[in-house]
């Protein structure tokens, strides 16, 4: 912990002198995680179009001609083994009960392209590829139904659509007259409401198109039939996306929409459309940390301080043209676009050179670097301003450089100047009136900081711990009067501003030396309310009027539980000690 006063106190206008004690403790950041959107190039999309092709009137539908990245998945309702594509039988699907137990055949395409969301299951995506259809035996001569290049798009709350080019092939038509091919272009085969989305797993998305409920006017062919469910009726009623089955030829068009109720009416609604591909593991952006060699300088400036930098990588990958790292005031809200109030400055950018100068130094491609500062002072002038970090606080400061408006890479690590015996030369200490006797209070082990370590993550929270330094209280005056010492915490701030309360943090005093009759302060746990912890002042040892001449030595056990949502990063508080008596 860092000394910020020695402290002695009077009983007259109770005034008091203050420790300051610096508790630092780092947060350890997230573990990696899929990016919100990525690109992909291996996308599989599977379809069994729907429980009507699965049997059909001749049986399952023939699937033939496949082009590109187009594969057909036989299942074992054709005498095959596929077992990538698995349905339910109705009522969960259209598949029919007749076949329960059996699987269905499926298209399947492979090396699709475009974006995808692993989190929502949101998609962009589309293949190469075509395969050809017919409900038909051969000998009917009934038009070929090809499908190619499906384009699947889906937004997060699932709604969307799932297009083909789609061309109907040369035949004969039911009344025996010859149809000549035609192409209908890209049309929506099925679409997509809110909720249709079902993330399997990591890079697994079903997606459940519409049916239910969807109306479309047929001109020469059997008008849509609406049904309601009733007993073991399903109530299915409804159509794929109307431009389509408008599209199809009127022999056709009936496996499409519904014409009846019951039966093998609810074999016509489509299929669930099964869509995977790799989810990559994308590190989050590195958050700029800085650690200086020692924040506590000698007044008389001559310390040299080393100044090492991480996750600077918005820097090394020319976001930004490269960052300073100076030592000086954090002034104004443009701070750093004024050079002239630093002490020192330098380059740092991975062009820089690869021997450090007195102007600047080489950024890594990883976003590190390391660089010195020699002889700084808490007093200097620059041009004809004197700076006194007495009266503006000193900081090793970092930021984007040439006037960037990014201010990602904003660092401050505040500086403290001591004299030569390790006194901070910022605060002064009142002349107490000379009377019988002594009242004063030490705090052993010199000016370094209390290290809580690195939290632990937990389901409440970030925990860690560590031990107050021993203070140790000595009162010999006469009339030997109560006194209280108290100690009250700030808030935990990290060098990016990133703050959580005092409440935080909580102890536990110990005596381990006692010839005065004084009482340790009451345990305090940490807390998340205003009033929890060490937010306000909390009792570390007292003794009553009338107690014995002599000293009091307190330990106390400091247990920290930072709030769950704490972003990563090192902290520092200050906790202030005061003497009342």
């Amino acid at each position: 912990m860092n000394i910020a006063g020695a402290g002695r106190a009077r009983r007259a206008g109770a005034v008091t002198g203050a420790l300051a004690l610096a508790a630092a403790v780092a947060l350890t950041g997230a573990t990696p995680a899929a990016a919100a959107t990525q690109q992909v190039d291996d996308a599989t999309f599977t379809w069994g179009l729907n429980g009507y092709a699965q049997v059909g009137i001749f049986g399952p539908w023939t699937y033939k001609d496949l082009t590109g990245n187009a594969s057909v998945l036989t299942g074992s309702v054709s005498g095959g083994t596929q077992s990538t594509y698995l349905v339910e039988p109705t009522p969960a699907t259209s598949f029919p009960i007749s076949k329960a137990g059996k699987t269905p055949n499926a298209v399947h395409f492979v090396a699709g392209t475009g974006a995808v969301d692993p989190d929502s299951g949101a998609a962009t995506l589309a293949w190469d590829g075509s395969y050809t259809v017919n409900a038909y035996p051969a000998q009917y001569s009934a038009p070929n139904e090809i499908y190619a290049d499906p384009e699947l798009e889906v937004a997060a709350d699932g709604s969307g659509s799932l297009s083909f080019e789609f061309t109907l092939g040369a035949g004969t038509d039911m009344s025996g007259n010859p149809v000549a091919e035609q192409s209908f272009g890209r049309l929506d085969l099925v679409t997509f409401s809110p909720g249709s989305i079902d993330v399997l797993a990591d890079g697994q998305v079903r997606f459940t198109p519409d049916y239910q409920g969807v109306a479309v006017t047929v001109a020469d062919s059997s008008a849509q039939t609406t049904c309601t469910a009733s007993g073991t009726a399903t109530g299915w009623w409804g159509s794929w996306a109307p431009e389509f089955v408008n599209a199809l030829p009127s022999s056709v068009r009936p496996h499409f929409y519904s014409t009846g109720c019951g039966g093998m009416q609810d074999a016509k609604p489509s299929l669930p459309v099964d869509v995977t591909y790799t989810v990559q593991d994308v590190v989050a952006p590195a958050t700029p940390q800085v650690v200086v060699s020692s924040t506590t300088l000698q007044a008389d400036g001559t310390s040299d301080i080393t100044v090492t930098g991480t996750g600077f990588t918005a820097a090394a990958d020319g976001t930004v043209p490269g960052i300073y790292v100076a030592v000086g005031p954090k002034v104004g809200e443009t701070w750093y676009l004024d050079a002239s109030r630093f002490q020192y400055a330098k380059y740092v950018r991975t062009t820089g050179p690869e021997t450090e100068t007195a102007s600047g130094a080489r950024l890594q491609a990883d976003g590190t670097f390391t660089l010195t500062f020699q002889d700084v002072a808490p007093v200097y002038t620059k041009g004809t301003t004197t700076y006194d970090a007495a009266v503006t606080p000193l900081n090793v400061l970092t930021f984007a450089a040439q006037g960037s408006t990014n201010r990602t890479l904003d660092t401050v690590t505040p500086l403290t100047f001591v004299d030569a015996q390790g006194l901070p030369i910022t605060v002064v200490v009142p002349e107490a009136p000379v009377e019988p006797g002594t009242f004063a209070w030490t705090i052993d082990g010199g000016t370094g900081a209390v290290d809580l370590g690195t939290a632990t993550a937990t389901a409440a929270g970030f925990a860690a711990a560590g031990a107050l330094r021993t203070v140790t209280v000595t009162d010999t005056r006469a009339d030997t009067p109560a006194w209280t010492l108290t100690g009250q915490v700030g808030a935990f701030t990290a060098t990016g501003g990133q703050q959580f309360g005092g409440q935080s943090l909580g102890w536990a005093p110990a005596l381990t030396q006692n010839t005065v009759g004084a009482v340790a302060g009451a345990s305090v746990a940490p807390g998340v309310g205003t009033d929890d912890g060490l937010a306000p002042s909390r009792t570390l040892v007292s003794a009553a009027a009338g107690h014995a001449k002599g000293t009091v030595a307190v330990d106390a056990a400091l247990s920290l539980l930072a709030p769950a949502d704490t972003p990563a990063g090192a902290y520092t508080a200050t906790l202030t000690l005061t003497a009342l008596g």
